[in-house]
């Protein structure tokens, strides 16, 4: 009677079915045939991926319904038509086979309602689409917040009405799906319940999130796999045999087991539960395995003992392909990488030590950026890769841990930008220029020891710009970027870019490879970005390098700018015949300059025709490929390297591990003796007479160094080139004016009403003829900067006789008219960093004026001229700028007033002064009324002209500032400054009891006496006449760099001097025109200085003199001219020192001799500079002092002269026994 009643149950429920299947719609999927959880999502997902590409948000309520299977008194379904037949209590019966037949026509009575009044949702591929229901899961989709908050009240009010449910607000929830991450709404209910907006639901099972990607969802099902994995682990790990308590088989268990059951005593086919035999009862049958006379479970069937064998075999064979077992290793530095990119990154070893591999990875795969993670660099780290540039962050600390790197191709166009550096994170970065949009791009670490809250990761985002990628080890882990867990910081990141909609880009793959089997591969480099939508970029891994970080490459579809080329004349292979004739036929002579509009003009045009001239005669030079095509078998060496890394990586056999290692250690010997043969061909070719050898010195001397972001008074920074000149040009147009501050209103009325007064008449000047013109180019430097016309010498001296005339045609009218045209006081300003200056700030900046060629030929003529009327008003103390005026002799003067005061027991106090900015801030009203008195009018007003209207721009990069104009100073680079400088210094105050030495700006006082006191005040009285004298004439003088310092034997101490009621401050020692000056005059700080300076440019030149591909002669050349001059200066002064100074410089000799020869032990240092004809120091002392001295008695400065005496001046008693420089004559 049940089963016939079962029967006919399912009879009637297969034709409920079919009749309540013609009135459902088309969007339940709910208790459907072949329709089910899995189309419903496929279904939803399909829509918010279509709405996406067409770039238009998809709104979506997930409508909950309060107890829809419980709560409603519903009326029996009969064929499509509702009857009141039968009651039920409440609900639908659960359990029933027509429950959800029922269920599904009871909710579509609502929903066909809800239509009937609204007709709103989507449009896809021509169908509206308003919802999607699985039994009483809703999705509610529409187009906008207006329609989706209608159809739910719509909903709310049929539901409550015909059903009498209503929406549980607080599980219903909204969701946005749309590339625009940042929309929100406020939807209210006509309860004025508003409905909680979420970033992603759950629909189903499956995670839908408000970007409509399935990252998160293939994420969840990766972990959920793992676990179910994790929990069966044992079945496949454990050392113990798995006996089914069912069927008394091995190798599965009773959960899984599909066989009869059999009894563990008997062996009959039935439950051992259920035996009659007792466990002591002993066994009547054979054992169901091997028939024996046991029961199944017995360890000493036979069966058993042959499975145990088997199964040990394959677990002692499954250890013996796993790695060793290594020590937990604690150290909290993680094993160092590199990031590098391609249009966006990756990740290698360590870099001094795998040199050869990263620079083969950048050229194989041409990438273009490099971020390194934990790069353990220091300060004083220098590494190198040729066709690229390195930008370093340092841990703060400067030990040899952590930090962070960024290489990029030299060919692109880039800036650097300030460095992030904190204990818990460190960053170097550049800007770029993606599509027009300015891109940052940062390499970062993060050491695991800190811990980082969520204040430090918002304040290092905010550093980054509005534009960014960065890339390296955050040591953060998290599922949303595929880790295998979660970790505290991991977290954190993940909040900050949730917060910052961030995009967080993470590899297919692990990045991390522990060796160690205790540890399990995870994903720890990612990056992490801002970008327009319209990048599409890729993240792929790469095994080409040896570590246990494996690279990541970020590519981007997007090419960066290349650096343009700086403007030239010259730009190849030149035709000089071709160029002569060009400007043979675009010169012309008939021209008329009688005004200085005529002047400007001629001049323009001259150099407007060389310009074209040179261009149209020059072929452009082809570019070449500066990538290095790797040979065949190393490339095919690195894939299969690529190749074992990967086998290993999913394998972790030890057997693997060996390949792997030996083809990594087999391409880095290749690697290594490639670049050995290039360097090897490189050295070999080195000539001194093709230049090569001066152009590989300089190389490694002059190390460039881009401009880093300077800070701006507001505190942010100047990133770009065009920011960089211009903070640059703001602080030269300041700089370029007078000392307003310090000039008297008494002075200033009296030289203006000096230069008011009328010049007298003279004769006209002389001409300029054009064998003077043709002698100064000839005579002129060849390999200066150009200025702004890009005429250089070389151009110049190719010019034809006809433009010779013309130009020699120009010089005239400027002469005859005192006029100096404007083009040729137009200056390009560039600026070159101090050293040991903060690089930040420009005032750690000097400035390198660079002026038209034309213009200093010019200066040149005029200077041979007025040379002989300056020459005779410049006091005989100044020797800077002068023909046969040294350093040298001004020193030689100051150490014979301090020998004869060491000598005579007597005190020589001294007062170095520093001029601040003395070449730039010259009063040009100040200096025309000393020039106004010296030279003829004619050359009086072509000099005012010549300081007058002057203009400069900064050029910073491949970028010019604005046009600033200059209202102080001699023009800098120009021929005639350094001779204006002296004019304008040539009236300084004097005193006859005071010895002045003056070179340029550097200036000294000396003063000798046998009491302190007294040797002070005399330095006092001049340095009061000075200070009087410097604010006449607007000179200001820096205090604090200014030092006061005493010369004796005694033990005393002389009173301070002031300037300006201000104390000169004292030193140890001082450093005057290069050599230092110690208190009693033992040299022994200078040559310990200078002990300094040779090993420091001995290191950078090791690589050359130790070479044994460089012949002799070329490294005995080099140490003759890059070694030698370094302590051959002033040796004629500190030549006299003790052996023991003097030794300090023989034994770097000796000992750079002996690398370069790499002489044996056995072998004298007195043979060995023999046989190199390399003198000993104290010669060189005594032949440089003789040669030195030879020419005093001869010089027409009578100060020179008096140094040419064979005795220290004054011809003091010899009380000391010391040796003095005069003392090398013998």
């Amino acid at each position: 009677m049940y089963n016939r009643c079962l029967r006919e149950s399912v009879v009637m429920s297969r034709r409920m079915e079919y009749k309540i299947e013609a009135i459902l719609s088309e969007d339940q999927f709910g208790f459907r045939k072949n329709m089910g959880t899995r189309e419903a999502i496929l279904a939803l997902r399909i829509i918010i991926e279509k709405r996406i590409r067409k770039d238009k948000p998809t709104y979506i309520a997930f409508v909950d319904v309060e107890k829809a299977f419980d709560n409603k008194e519903t009326a029996v379904i009969r064929f499509g038509e509702t009857e009141e037949v039968a009651r039920i209590r409440k609900g639908v019966r659960q359990g029933c086979n027509l429950s959800p037949s029922i269920f599904n026509a009871y909710i579509q009575e609502a929903i066909d309602i809800i239509r009937e009044k609204i007709q709103l949702g989507i449009k896809i591929n021509g169908r509206k689409i308003d919802m999607l229901r699985f039994a009483d899961d809703i999705a509610v989709i529409a187009e906008n917040e207006e329609d989706l908050q209608r159809m739910l009240r719509y909903m709310e009010e049929t539901l409550l009405n015909e059903l009498s449910t209503k929406i549980n607000t607080q599980k219903t929830k909204v969701l946005v799906c749309s590339r625009n991450n940042n929309i929100t709404t406020r939807i209210h209910l006509q309860n004025n319940q508003e409905i909680k907006q979420v970033e992603e639901f759950a629909y189903l099972g499956s995670i839908i999130s408000k970007d409509g990607r399935s990252k998160k969802e293939i994420v969840k099902r990766i972990c959920q796999a793992k676990i179910a994995f994790n929990k069966k682990r044992g079945l496949f790990t454990s050392k113990n045999i798995v006996q089914c308590l069912n069927c008394q088989e091995y190798g599965h268990s009773r959960k899984y087991c599909a066989y009869p059951p059999r009894c563990v005593r008997c062996g009959e086919h039935h439950p051992s539960s259920s035996c009659g035999k007792t466990r002591d009862t002993p066994a009547t049958s054979k054992c169901g395995l091997c028939q024996g006379a046991h029961p199944a479970n017995y360890k000493g069937c036979a069966i058993y003992q042959t499975i145990s064998r088997k199964h040990n075999n394959n677990i002692s064979s499954k250890k013996a392909q796993q790695p060793p077992p290594h020590n937990l290793n604690l150290n909290i530095n993680t094993n160092p990488e590199y990031q590098l990119q391609q249009s966006g990154s990756e990740n290698t070893p360590r870099s001094p030590k795998h040199k050869d591999e990263l620079l083969a990875l950048l050229q194989n795969n041409r990438i273009d950026i490099a971020l390194i993670s934990e790069t353990h660099f220091i300060n004083s780290t220098h590494f190198y890769l040729p066709g690229f540039q390195i930008f370093k962050t340092n841990h703060p600390d400067g030990t040899a841990h952590a930090g962070a790197a960024i290489i990029v191709k030299s060919s692109l166009l880039f800036f650097p930008l300030p460095q992030f550096q904190t204990d818990h994170i460190q960053a170097s970065g550049i800007q770029i220029t993606l599509n027009n949009t300015p891109l940052n791009i940062f390499a970062v670490y993060s050491p695991p020891r800190h811990t980082i809250t969520l204040n430090q990761f918002n304040d290092f985002f905010l550093t980054l710009g509005h534009k960014f990628i960065i890339g390296g080890d955050l040591n953060a882990k998290n599922l949303q970027w595929g880790c295998r867990v979660n970790n505290p910081r991991g977290n954190l990141l993940h909040l900050t870019t949730q917060n910052r909609n961030y995009k967080v880009h993470s590899p297919p793959s692990p990045t991390y490879w522990p060796t160690s089997p205790r540890k399990r591969p995870d994903i720890l480099d990612i990056f992490i970005s801002k970008i327009p939508n319209s990048f599409h970029s890729l993240t792929t891994n790469l095994n080409d390098l040896y570590s246990d970080h494996s690279a990541i490459l970020l590519t981007i579809d997007s090419a960066p700018l290349a650096k343009p080329k700086q403007p030239s004349l010259i730009l190849g292979q030149m035709d000089w015949l071709k160029f002569k004739s060009s400007l043979d036929n675009q010169c012309n002579l008939k021209i008329s300059l009688k005004s200085p509009n005529d002047i400007d003009e001629a001049v323009h045009l001259l150099t407007k025709s060389i310009q074209e001239a040179a261009w149209s005669s020059s072929s452009p030079m082809p570019n070449t490929n500066s990538s290095i095509n790797l040979p065949l078998h190393i490339r095919i060496l690195i894939s299969d390297k690529r190749r074992a890394r990967a086998t290993w990586q999913r394998t972790k056999y030890p057997s693997d591990k060996r390949k792997l290692n030996n083809l990594t250690n087999k391409l880095k010997r290749l690697l290594a003796s490639i670049r050995s043969d290039n360097f090897t061909k490189r050295l070999v070719s080195l000539s001194s007479t093709d230049n090569s050898l001066w152009q590989t010195t300089r190389k490694i001397l002059r190390t460039k160094q881009s401009v880093p972001p300077l800070k701006k008074s507001d505190g942010t920074w100047a990133v770009t080139d065009l920011d960089k000149a211009n903070i640059f040009r703001h602080h030269l147009y300041s700089t370029f004016q007078p000392h307003n501050n310090i000039l008297t209103p008494s002075q200033i009325e009296k030289v203006n009403l000096s230069l008011s007064h009328p010049l007298p008449m003279t004769l006209p000047p002389k001409h300029i003829r054009p064998s003077d013109v043709e002698y100064a180019i000839k005579n002129s430097p060849r390999h200066k900067s150009p200025g702004y016309d890009l005429i250089t010498a070389e151009v110049a001296t190719q010019l034809p006789k006809k433009t010779l005339l013309l130009l020699t045609h120009i010089f005239n009218p400027i002469l005859r008219l005192s006029y100096f045209p404007v083009l040729w006081k137009f200056s390009i300003i560039i600026m070159i960093p101090k050293p040991g200056k903060p690089p930040d700030s420009p005032e750690s900046y000097r400035p390198i004026s660079l002026l038209p060629l034309f213009s200093k030929i010019f200066e040149r003529i005029i200077l041979k001229r007025i040379l002989p009327i300056i020459e005779a008003n410049i006091p005989n103390t100044q020797f800077g700028f002068r023909h046969n005026h040294s350093t040298i002799h001004q020193v030689h003067r100051l150490v014979d007033k301090i020998s004869y005061t060491l000598e005579k027991k007597l005190i020589c106090t001294a007062a170095f002064l520093d001029v601040s900015q003395a070449f730039d801030r010259v009063w040009h009203e100040g200096l025309l009324f000393k020039l106004k008195s010296i030279l003829p009018p004619y050359y009086f007003l072509l000099f005012k002209s010549y300081l007058e209207n002057r203009y400069f721009s900064v050029r910073s990069g491949f970028s010019l500032s604005e046009v600033s104009p200059i209202h102080a100073g001699v023009p800098q680079g120009s021929v005639t400054a350094p001779l204006l400088f002296n004019l304008f210094t040539s009236d300084q105050p004097t005193t006859p009891n005071t010895t002045i030495g003056d070179f340029a700006d550097d200036k000294a006082l000396l003063a000798i006496h046998s009491d302190p006191e007294i040797a002070s005040n005399l330095v006092q009285n001049h340095l009061n006449l000075l200070s009087t004298w410097y604010k006449d004439w607007g000179i200001k003088i820096n205090e604090t760099k200014s030092i006061h310092y005493t010369f004796t034997l005694r033990q005393i101490v002389c009173p301070p001097i002031f300037l300006n009621n201000v104390p000169l401050p004292t030193a140890q020692n001082v450093r005057y025109l290069g050599l230092h000056l110690d208190r009693r005059l033992t040299w022994a700080t200078h040559t310990h200085n200078k002990r300094l300076a040779l090993n420091n440019r001995s290191r950078q030149l090791r690589y050359l003199l130790t070479s044994q591909h460089l012949n002799l002669k070329n490294k005995l050349l080099l140490y003759k001219l890059l070694l030698k001059p370094i302590w051959t200066y002033g040796i004629q002064l500190w030549g006299a020192a003790k052996k023991s100074n003097l030794n300090k410089i023989q034994i770097f000799q000796s000992k750079c001799l002996r690398q370069i020869t790499k002489a044996p032990y056995f072998v004298s240092n007195h043979t060995l500079h023999k046989d190199l004809a390399i003198p000993t120091v104290q010669n060189v002392a005594k032949t440089f002092y003789k040669r030195t001295h030879s020419k005093f008695h001869s010089h027409r400065n009578p100060l020179i002269t008096e140094l040419s005496t064979n005795t220290i001046p004054g011809d003091p008693r010899r009380r000391l026994k010391r040796t003095w420089c005069r003392d090398l004559l013998i």
